[in-house]
């Protein structure tokens, strides 16, 4: 089929009902988001990686506090292939009417100084930026020194571009059985629920035993309860050997819905999972990995945003390997009822 026929399927969809188009759902709640795999890629990155800076990953989509109009993603920067020396949080802007326009603001948070505990670099792979009451609160993973272990220091901002860490970090340390070179706490999977911030925590790194939970009141002093809540799989499951932290998604009356990043070995892709109730170990997919790329890049880092009501987009991490290994941010559009189904589709037959 030529690209001319295909624009004119593109041009005919806003006359077809919910169920003449069969894959056009309204998504509510972890039910409707599951069937909605996969959304419509786009061809091109959306932002691409530099020569300082191999791996781009999103991290966090926020509306703008300055302007509701507009949004607000967070990259974190790796200088060379996963490793954080000099990693640093950085924040686009962009307009909610168009969610793959991006523009850099700039740093919002860099490494401490020398001998600080957070020296070496900011790491996050998986949602930690959360917006609550006016405020954007960060979680970040940090470390000494390469031979140190990550600890989990927590930073806000009231215009989500500057921000202060705060006086009593790191806030989160990792019992001492993680306390190993590379090990410890570094990322995880942030939300609220109700009146409590959640922070299922990535054990060790990438060949990982889990996210274990911890929840706090006031981001500060935090609870570590040791429950698995997103332990890795079995034998020749898509994240039997490691996992990497996601993105939940509350939606009302139905719980906590993740997005999350399987490693088997030969490969990354994203998952999904769900439960009723924030302390309560999730459920994964049996359509486990929702968002594979069978004959090409992998894919990890999954950052789900509603930028209007009704239109949801899906910014993530592809790998490339020309002329260097490197991760540039691409996004996914769902066709959702009222959303821009069009838009997506145009996208992939650029």
């Amino acid at each position: 089929m030529t690209k001319t026929s295909l624009l004119a399927i593109v041009f005919l969809l806003p006359i077809l009902s919910c169920s003449d188009a069969g894959s056009v759902v309204s998504i509510n709640s972890y039910e409707t988001l599951e069937v909605a795999f996969p959304p419509v890629p786009r061809a091109d990155p959306l932002i691409a990686h530099d020569n300082t800076y191999p791996n781009y990953a999103p991290v966090g989509w926020v509306v703008d506090p300055a302007d509701s109009n507009k949004f607000l993603l967070y990259v974190n920067k790796f200088q060379t292939g996963d490793t954080d020396a000099d990693a640093k949080l950085t924040v686009y802007s962009g307009a909610r009417s168009d969610p793959y326009t991006l523009t850099l603001v700039g740093d919002a948070v860099v490494k401490g100084g020398g001998g600080a505990w957070d020296s070496r670099g900011i790491y996050i792979s998986g949602n930690q930026v959360v917006s609550d009451n006016g405020v954007i609160h960060v979680l970040y993973g940090a470390r000494a020194s390469g031979t140190d272990y990550y600890r989990v220091g927590y930073a806000y901002s009231s215009d989500g571009r500057t921000f202060t860490k705060h006086a009593s970090n790191p806030v989160l340390t990792p019992p001492v059985g993680y306390q190993r070179n590379g090990g410890g706490y570094a990322s995880g999977i942030f939300f609220k629920h109700g009146s409590t911030f959640y922070f299922w925590v990535m054990a060790d790194f990438v060949a990982n035993d889990g996210h274990f939970l911890t929840y706090s009141t006031d981001l500060v002093s935090w609870t570590d309860n040791g429950t698995n809540m997103l332990p890795k799989g079995s034998a020749g499951e898509f994240d039997n050997v490691g996992l990497e932290s996601g993105k939940a998604t509350v939606f009302p009356g139905d719980g906590i819905s993740v997005l999350y990043i399987g490693w088997n070995g030969t490969r990354w892709a994203i998952g999904a999972a769900h439960t009723n109730d924030p302390t309560v170990p999730v459920t994964k997919s049996v359509r486990n990995p929702i968002f594979l790329n069978d004959a090409g890049p992998w894919r990890a880092c999954p950052i789900l945003a509603q930028v209007t009501p009704g239109r949801w987009v899906l910014y993530y991490q592809q790998r490339g390997t020309s002329p260097v290994v490197h991760w540039d941010i691409y996004a996914a559009e769902f066709p959702v009822t009222g959303g821009n189904l069009q838009g997506g589709l145009i996208g992939w037959l650029k």
